[in-house]
C-alpha cells in the first residue's frame, strides 16, 4: 500500500502550504496572538484565585495550572478543526467530486496541507506561552524533566493525529445530511471542557476527570497532563488510550469515507 503512495506529491502539498504560511505572516501572527490573548486573560483569573483563595487541590501549584492551560492553547492552534470546515465546504459546493478524481488521496492531501500550514504556528505559540509563563510564575518552577518533555512531545503528536481522526470523522456525515456543523459544535465544546481549556484536568472533580481520561475528547489534550505530580506514573496509559482511540475513530472515518465515495459514485454517475 505504501508503495502506491506518491510521497513526492504530498511533499509538494506540504511545501506549498508551508510557503503559503510564510508568505502571509500576518495571518499566522493573528492566530498566535489570539492564543496569547486567551492565555493572558485566563492567567489573570487563575492568579487571582491562587492569590486570594489558594490552591483548590494539594500539590497543584499556580505554575502547574498555568502551564496546563498554556499547553491547551498551543495545541488548539494546530488541531484539525479547520480541516473539518474545508471538507464541509467542499461537500456543500460539490468540489469534493472533482477532488476525488485526482490520483492523490483527498483526505491525505488535506491533512498534509494542514500540517504544512500549522507547523509554523507551533514554535511561536510555544515561545509566547513560555514568555507569558516566565512573567507570571517563572519557567524554572515547573516540575519538568527531559523524560517528561519527551513523553509530552509524544502525547502532543498523538493528540494532533487523534484530532485529525475526530474532525475528519465528524465532517463526513455531511455527504448525507449536507451540513455537519452541529457535530463540530458538540465535539469542539467537549474538547474544550474535557481537554482543559478553562479548567485543568488536575483541578476537575474526580468524576469529570475520569470522563476526561477515558473519552477521546480529553485524549486530544493529554499533553496538558505533563506537569501534574503523577504524570510519569501513568503516562504509558495515556499513550495507550490515545492509540486505541486513533485506531477506533480512524477506522470509523475510513468506513464513512468509503461509504461516502460509493454514494457520490451512485448519485454522480
Amino acid at each position: 500500500m505504501l508503495a502506491r503512495i506518491n510521497f513526492n506529491a504530498y511533499k509538494m502539498f506540504f511545501m506549498l502550504a508551508l510557503r503559503d504560511a510564510v508568505l502571509y505572516p500576518a495571518r499566522s501572527f493573528a492566530m498566535v496572538s489570539t492564543a496569547g490573548i486567551r492565555m493572558f486573560f485566563i492567567f489573570i483569573i487563575y492568579s487571582y484565585v491562587f492569590t486570594y483563595i489558594g490552591s483548590p487541590k494539594p500539590g497543584i501549584t499556580l505554575a502547574i495550572t498555568l502551564a496546563s492551560l498554556a499547553l491547551y492553547q498551543v495545541m488548539n492552534a494546530v488541531t484539525f478543526r479547520k480541516v473539518f470546515y474545508r471538507i464541509l465546504r467542499d461537500i456543500q459546493r460539490g468540489d469534493v467530486e472533482i477532488a476525488l478524481t485526482r490520483p492523490q488521496s483527498y483526505i491525505l492531501r488535506l491533512c498534509t496541507e494542514h500540517v504544512g500550514f500549522a507547523i509554523l504556528l507551533i514554535v511561536p505559540s510555544l515561545l509566547l506561552a513560555c514568555v507569558i509563563l516566565y512573567f507570571y510564575v517563572g519557567i524554572t518552577t515547573l516540575p519538568a524533566t527531559l523524560t517528561s518533555v519527551v513523553w509530552g512531545i509524544i502525547l502532543a503528536a498523538l493528540g494532533i493525529a487523534l484530532s485529525a481522526c475526530i474532525f475528519i470523522c465528524a465532517s463526513l456525515p455531511a455527504l448525507w445530511i449536507n451540513d455537519a456543523e452541529p457535530f463540530i459544535m458538540i465535539i469542539d465544546k467537549s474538547v474544550m471542557l474535557l481537554g482543559g481549556a478553562f479548567i485543568p484536568v488536575a483541578l476537575m472533580p474526580s468524576w469529570l476527570a475520569t470522563i476526561a481520561l477515558y473519552s477521546p475528547f480529553g485524549a486530544v489534550m493529554f499533553v496538558t497532563h505533563m506537569f501534574t505530580p503523577d504524570f510519569m506514573s501513568h503516562v504509558q496509559q495515556l499513550v495507550l488510550l490515545q492509540l486505541v482511540w486513533i485506531c477506533i475513530i480512524g477506522y470509523g472515518a475510513y468506513i464513512l469515507f468509503k461509504l461516502g465515495i460509493r454514494k457520490i459514485s451512485i448519485n454522480g454517475g
